[in-house]
């Protein structure tokens, strides 16, 4: 739509209001489409985490059983404790990391869509970027968990 107003209204130097208002009209139902549709990604991605935590906690409550005597050593409320703790964690990968790389995703194919479109030539050159994105990063995760200069600066 960007494109469109650019290339049809502002560089010919046309000012034709209903079409403008219109072309805005659109712009701003496309908005809100999108956030409604962010917001159902989100509560959906945080319903299948609540769901997996569900099954988790039961899962390890049941596998906590007295059968293993387990309550015979450590106070249930330490246990109760640390498994709550846990499964929130699962609940964060769920809602914060996974929502991030989907979204992420969908951001980086609908921007190569988008320039596959307006110029495939420029995709391509975008595309022979990638490999060295993922070089880049891979090596920056492998200095951190080996005690590299980043984790050393936290330290």
């Amino acid at each position: 739509m960007g494109k469109y107003f650019i290339d049809q209204y502002l560089l010919p130097r046309k000012l034709v209001v209903p079409d403008m208002a219109l072309l805005l009209a659109a712009l701003l139902l496309t908005g809100a489409l999108a956030s409604v549709i962010r917001y159902a990604q989100l509560a959906r991605m945080a319903g299948v985490a609540m769901r997996s935590v569900k099954r988790v906690r039961e899962e390890v409550h049941g596998r906590a059983a007295p059968a293993h005597g387990i309550f015979d050593k450590a106070i249930t409320g330490q246990l109760v404790s640390r498994v709550t703790n846990d499964t929130e964690q699962v609940k964060n990968l769920y809602v914060q990391v996974l929502f991030v790389i989907l979204d992420s995703s969908i951001v980086v194919f609908g921007a190569l869509a988008a320039m596959a479109w307006l110029d495939w030539r420029l995709m391509l050159i975008v595309l022979t970027l990638i490999p060295a994105v993922v070089v880049i990063v891979w090596f920056y995760q492998a200095g951190v968990h080996r005690g590299g200069p980043a984790r050393q600066k936290a330290q």
